[in-house]
Order: structure tokens, then sequence, then C-alpha cells
């Protein structure tokens, strides 16, 4: 099994050189892919086999939240409805490569930029925040993953793992947002040429962390420490007077967003090893969608600082725009360490 790692590891390092293109701007909902035409699904068996992998199978592959288009330079637009990203195919590597980027602007601290990206690369195997600058001075937050398809490509795979960095786009958004680099209501996205070596942050390669490590046989991915349980439908409880807003809104942004809070109890677990519980909060939603208060209703961590941080990153999560009436939620998070 080392030896597989340490194959695929080397197998990444060798094609960083690779260039492609992307831009993603932070918290922007997509509403450019109409899920009514989705395109056929691929008759060709359980796997795309290497010589199929270019982005029109790859876009047939697509299955659950993530939609997709091919734009005019051949690339894999993707969305999952929250956020938006690239698949890029470099047929001569044999390497898929996900990307998405935050930011666009000129004005931003590039030293606690940077600093962010390390920090968030930390305990990560095959997955790399940066930060670079493009060549009109704009400087952006990128997270890529990328995978060598030798021998093809499993569709399982290829979904199982765009889940996984969907949810490292939630966590990176939400990195990004609590450090304050950029406004977090930027929005639409535009292609440009940032290739692999251009302004990266230094530090480590990072990685897609627990999740996938079965995905390569077990044991290659290193697992984070906190575990955090996504609220289910039962667990959210609706004021009176909830206006138009449904509780199936509500549960959309909460299944997205929660695993984005697991970077802080993570980051709070290396000052109190050991402290699990839950923290439950109390919010109105506006019909704008934003939340206009938000308190913490009980908890039972037994740590204020911790219970602050979830609040305050809480606050910060927006909800879709409804005719009227704001709508106020009481929701558990519930921590625990592996």
């Amino acid at each position: 099994m080392r030896r597989i790692v340490a194959f695929l590891l080397l197998s990444v390092v060798a094609v960083f050189a690779a260039s492609g293109h992307s831009d993603y701007r932070y918290g922007n909902r997509s509403s450019e892919i109409d899920p009514g035409n989705r395109p056929a699904t691929l008759g060709l068996g359980k796997r795309l086999q290497e010589s199929d992998v270019n982005t029109e199978n790859l876009l047939k592959l697509l299955e659950g939240e993530t939609q997709g288009r091919i734009d005019e330079d051949g690339d894999l637009f993707i969305t999952n409805g929250t956020y938006k990203g690239y698949i890029f195919v470099y047929p001569n590597q044999k390497l898929v490569k996900l990307s998405a980027t935050w930011g666009g602007t000129q004005d931003v601290d590039e030293s606690l930029a940077i600093e962010t990206a390390n920090q968030f690369n930390i305990d990560k195997i095959l997955t790399q925040a940066s930060f670079l600058r493009r060549d009109n001075g704009d400087g952006v937050m990128r997270l890529t993953y990328q995978f060598i398809y030798d021998g093809g490509v499993n569709p399982v795979f290829l979904n199982k793992t765009l889940e996984w960095f969907w949810t490292l786009c939630s966590d990176y958004s939400d990195v990004i947002n609590e450090k304050g680099l950029f406004n977090s209501s930027l929005s639409g996205h535009n292609k440009t040429g940032d290739g692999f070596n251009e302004g990266y942050a230094e530090g480590g390669a990072g990685g897609i962390g627990d999740g996938l490590a079965g995905l390569f046989g077990g044991g290659s991915a290193t697992k984070a420490k906190g575990n955090i349980k996504t609220p289910s439908g039962d667990d959210v409880k609706m004021g009176a007077g909830g206006g138009s807003r449904s509780a199936a809104d509500i549960m959309k942004v909460v299944r997205q967003r929660t695993p984005g809070l697991r970077h802080i109890y993570n980051k709070f677990l290396k000052i109190k090893p050991g402290f699990q519980g839950k923290v439950t909060l109390k919010f109105t939603i506006a019909p704008g969608g934003e939340i206009i208060s938000i308190s913490i209703a009980s908890s039972t961590t037994g740590y204020g600082e911790f219970d602050g941080e979830i609040k305050n990153a809480v606050s910060r999560w927006t909800f879709s725009k409804v005719k009227s009436g704001n709508t106020t939620v009481t929701i558990p998070f519930t921590f625990s360490e592996d």
C-alpha cells in the first residue's frame, strides 16, 4: 500500500507543471445549467476507458448534485448550485484536474492569503490550496484536486471525488471569508490563463483528507481528527410565522455548509484535545437570505470561545431569496472527536 501511495504522490508531483484555466468566485449561485438538459447516460459500461477520457465523456458521467457544460474552449464547467469550478483533462499526462478560484481583486493582503492557503494545506494530500496573482495584478485563492487516470475513470470514483471537492470548497470558502480576504459578494466567473507555476503559495501540496482513502483501497489519505454531524430535517425547528421560506430551502444550505464548520473544530481540538458536544443556534433569516440575528440557544461543549466562533461562521451563511417574511430556526450542531 505504501508503494501505491508513493506512486500516486510522485505522479501528481511530476505533472504539477501542467497548465490550466479557471476562475471561480466565492459564494456564487449558478443559474447557467438547465437540469433538464443533462446529456444522455454514457453507454461505455462501468469504467470510462483511458482512450475515451475527455471533457465531453466526463460530462456524461456526472451524477447527483454536480451539473456541467462544455465551454467554448472545450473545458468542462461544473457547479453544484452553490459553488463553481472547472474540470480539465491533460491527455499527455493522463491527468484530470478539478479547479476553483476565489477573489479576483488587487486589494488583498498577500501575506495573509499565503498564510491562509498554507494553513489549509496542513494534513492533506493530493489537493493544493494556493494564492496567485494574474497578469493584471488581481489576486485569487485557488483550490485544485487532481488524479491520474491511467487505466480509465470509474464513474463512482469521479462523482465521489466531486462530492468531496464541493465539501472542500465549502471549507475553503469559510476560511477565506473568516480571514476577510475578499468581499464575499463578488460574483461571476471568467476563465484566465493561470497555470500551475504562477504565484503559488509556499507550502505543502495539500489533499482531500478524509473520505477518499477508501477509493484508493484504504489508508492513503490523512483523516481529520474532528467530526461534525450534519443536522437532519427533524433536527431543524421552525419558529412561528416562518413567512414563505420552506424547510427544504433551509436544509439545502445546512447540508452544504455544515461540513465547512469542521475546520473550526479541528483548530480548537489542537488547543483543547478531547472536547466535544452540541452547539444549538437560533437565528433569523430575512427574505433576502441574510441572517439578521443569531444567538447560542444552548451548548454542551463547555468551550465558550469555540461556541462563539461557530456562531460567527454560521452568521455569514446566506439562503435563497423569498417573497416575504422573516424565518426563525433553531438548529443543533454536534461535534465529536475520532
